[in-house]
């Protein structure tokens, strides 16, 4: 065009010429404007896809980054993060994308260890580019590349382009791109687009985190609530700025302000777990049913929530009583999670967690220890503790009936000195050597009671503590035995009874284990009924009959040792409380081993969970190694255990129970009991009466 004369510019041919060329040039700027709002859309469509599709904020990085490397025909595209409450403020990877990693020299490095800190002084580009409006670019034309000579060598930089994305969480976020290959120039329009899609990364965060925690209200099995306090809060700080100090104060001057505020409270929002706990069949009919789940009784606890939201507590978590839709008393604790800004109370988590069954467990434990409280009370045997040196702890009723003293008079006071001075050295030795053994029998004594009488006793004690542990306490029974000792026949009478209290202490320290533990109360007694059918059927003696059911009742004494909580427990045990509850054998056999028992009771309590084929506890016996007695003792605990509740479990059933002994006959149960055990079922017509 330059070089044709004015002539020849002034012919139509030039004209048109020049006009097409006009023309081809304004089409070509148009088509590129084009390509670039495509480019756009298709960038800004790319991140919008990766932000609803995300399953968390690691795969939306690497997504985004990956989208970064085209658009921009860049190298290498990055995110990385620092902890402005950290002194270093260092700043870590937590994403990258790199198309050769010999344009990218430390990528090897990077993905062995995604927290590398960058090496950076404090007065740096990043530091500049985490707290400014707008992108910031490095360039050789640009003064900000002489800031990071050796970040750029490093890293092989020609050019950068790094953003900030805002977050309204306590991260600081850095997105970059890096030219390695050849400087650019990034134009206002690439820098637009690059400012435009940290602020959809940015939205994109909050949409994941909002979604994720969405997820877990819904999801979670703990019932959940969202409430409006917002107007409830407006309204304490009111009273704040009124003078008002001490808002229960000012609750109990003016008791309608509780019921007042509670109006002012809005729910608008539960999960499935909420409609499922309270049994409402939705959400809104929930929500509707607001009044008849919390009762007119919970206005006090609404009123200490109150305190608690002006007190500026960080949380308010309170026991409450509350009811179903159908009436059904629930007892939970309510959690309010204090919000620490004033949008906060717009939509305030709380969480209802439903404890009706350990309160009902507690109640029963409670019920239980009063019961064992009585039947330690009203024994009439006398019951006492001893420490290691011999020193009352504890007495019952009867003791203080024996001596002649009050309760407060004997605890503290020593036992030997209560006895006649012939029988002293006698207790000292007994005791000593009980100390050391853990073995004892019954042995009698010569008290001087406070009247000066002289009364004749029997005396026992056994450990209180686990085998092989120091000993710190022990339980002794104390018998008055003096009017059994002026004649033979008095004596024949006294073994006679000693014999009853014998099997009475059996039966009373059966029911004593069993009230720490009311989840299986009666299942000592439903297997000695059981072992004592068996032996019927299998034609045992009635004396050994009658060894075989006192051992049966009482072949979970070790449990005494075991925790109430852990017995009471109502999901399964863990391992190790598990190996804690397997001790329990090997317990009873150190309580009762040093009674010399006309029946191998002992034996009975220790091998009842050993099995023929060895694979039983606690010394692993097997076959005839293991008393008959035991074996008895062992099908029968087996059957009543799957039969009955568990705190874990429901009953399975005695069909259960028959087949898992017909199973392992042989192998883990003796044949001769298995096949009596189930004759007295099937033909004879057992069941089990305590239930």
């Amino acid at each position: 065009m330059a070089n044709l004369n004015s002539k020849e510019m002034n012919s139509p041919v030039a004209a048109y010429e020049a006009r097409i060329a006009i023309l081809e040039a304004e089409k070509a700027s148009l088509q590129s404007q084009h390509a670039e709002k495509l480019k756009l859309i298709d960038a800004l469509n790319a991140v919008d896809k990766h932000i609803a599709t995300a399953l968390n904020i690691d795969e939306l990085f690497n997504l985004v980054l990956n989208e970064l490397l085209p658009i921009f025909s860049c190298e290498r595209a990055w995110i990385i993060t620092t902890y402005k409450h950290k002194p270093d403020a260092k700043f870590y990877h937590v994403a990258h994308q790199a198309i050769r990693a010999d344009w990218c020299p430390d990528t090897d490095e990077i993905n062995n260890n995604l927290n590398i800190p960058f090496q950076i002084p404090k007065s740096t580009f990043f530091e500049k580019a985490i707290d400014a409006t707008g992108a910031m670019w490095l360039t050789p034309s640009n003064k900000h590349m002489l800031v990071d000579p050796e970040l750029c060598k490093r890293f092989s930089i020609r050019s950068s382009l790094v953003v900030k994305i805002n977050s309204h969480r306590n991260e600081k976020w850095l997105m970059g791109i890096h030219h390695c290959k050849k400087a650019v120039a990034y134009n206002r329009a690439t820098i637009k687009l690059f400012e435009t899609l940290s602020e959809r990364i940015s939205n994109g965060l909050e949409c994941l985190v909002l979604r994720r925690e969405k997820d877990l209200f819904e999801n979670t099995g703990i019932s959940m609530w969202h409430e409006d306090f917002s107007v409830v809060y407006n309204r304490l700080n009111l009273l704040r700025k009124n003078n008002v100090k001490d808002l229960g104060k000012y609750i109990q001057e003016n008791s309608h302000f509780p019921v007042d505020m509670a109006k002012l409270t809005k729910v608008f929002d539960v999960n499935q777990s909420a409609v499922k706990m309270f049994g409402a069949e939705s959400k809104k009919q929930l929500i509707k049913s607001i009044k008849q789940i919390f009762p007119p009784t919970s206005m006090g606890t609404f009123a200490e929530l109150l305190c608690a939201i002006f007190d500026k507590k960080k949380v308010f978590k309170q026991e409450v009583e509350l009811y179903t839709l159908d009436g059904s008393l629930l007892n939970a604790i309510l959690t309010f999670q204090m919000p620490g800004t004033k949008a906060g109370f717009l939509s305030v988590p709380i969480s209802i967690i439903d404890i009706t069954s350990i309160k009902q467990a507690e109640l029963k434990l409670e019920e239980s220890e009063k019961r064992y409280r009585s039947l330690y009370e009203n024994s009439p045997l006398g019951y006492l503790s001893l420490d290691e040196n011999g020193k009352f702890l504890e007495v019952n009723q009867s003791v203080c009936n024996i001596l002649g003293y009050k309760r407060e008079e004997i605890i503290g006071s020593f036992f030997s000195d209560l006895l006649q001075l012939n029988y002293r050295e006698k207790f000292i030795t007994n005791f000593t050597r009980f100390k050391e053994t853990g073995i004892s029998h019954f042995v009698p004594f010569e008290v001087v009671a406070k009247n000066k009488r002289t009364v004749s006793i029997e005396f026992y004690q056994a450990k209180s503590n686990e085998p092989n542990a120091p000993l710190t306490q022990t339980h002794c029974v104390l018998n008055d035995i003096s009017d059994l000792l002026n004649n033979k026949e008095a004596l024949r009478l006294s073994n006679i009874k000693l014999q009853s209290t014998l099997e009475g202490t059996i039966s009373a320290t059966s029911k004593a284990i069993e009230l720490r533990d009311p989840y299986t109360a009666g299942h000592q007694r439903n297997v000695a009924d059981l072992s004592q059918a068996i032996a019927k059927e299998m034609n045992f003696s009635t004396e050994e009959i009658k060894g075989i059911f006192l051992g049966a009742s009482i072949h979970d004494i070790g449990k005494i040792q075991v925790p109430a909580e852990i017995l009471c427990k109502p999901k399964g045990s863990t391992a190790l409380e598990y190996q804690l509850i397997q001790t329990h054998s090997q317990a009873g056999y150190e309580i009762l081993g040093g009674i010399e028992f006309p029946w191998p009771i002992a034996d009975i309590i220790r091998q009842h969970h050993e099995r023929m084929d060895g694979s039983g506890y606690p010394s692993g016996l097997e076959g005839d190694q293991i008393c008959i007695e035991a074996r008895i003792v062992a099908v029968a605990d087996v059957v009543e255990a799957m039969y009955s509740h568990r705190p874990y479990r429901p009953g399975l059933g005695i069909d259960k129970a028959l087949q898992e002994i017909q199973r392992n006959r042989g192998t883990l149960y003796d044949k001769s009991v298995v096949d009596a055990c189930l004759k007295v079922f099937k033909s004879k017509g057992f069941s089990f009466t305590s239930d």
